[in-house]
């Protein structure tokens, strides 16, 4: 409960918003960033409630995707690129 699966890092690279459960990491990642939806684990109405709801929020559907990408390209992408870009110079 303390840490992020990789496949949400995947997801906002793919600029999919995220229905994640209410694991206390994942859904602070989620809400804390404007992501996506939570649902309560363990709860298969919660689900199915939270996809009909997301599948009905066009307009924020749209808004998660654009922040998805950019919180990867904030977070993620520049960690990665970095060392390579460092490597790039010395040549």
């Amino acid at each position: 409960d303390t840490t992020h699966a990789n496949k949400l890092f995947q997801f906002m690279v793919g600029r999919l918003p995220l229905v994640v459960s209410d694991c206390t990491a994942q859904s602070d990642l989620v809400l804390n960033n404007n992501l996506g939806v939570v649902f309560e684990a363990d709860n298969d109405e919660s689900f199915i409630q939270t996809m009909i709801d997301v599948h009905s929020r066009h307009e924020e559907r749209g808004i998660w995707s654009r922040n998805a990408l950019e919180f990867t390209k904030k977070h993620t992408l520049a960690k990665v690129v970095a060392p390579y870009g460092n490597y790039l110079s010395t040549l």
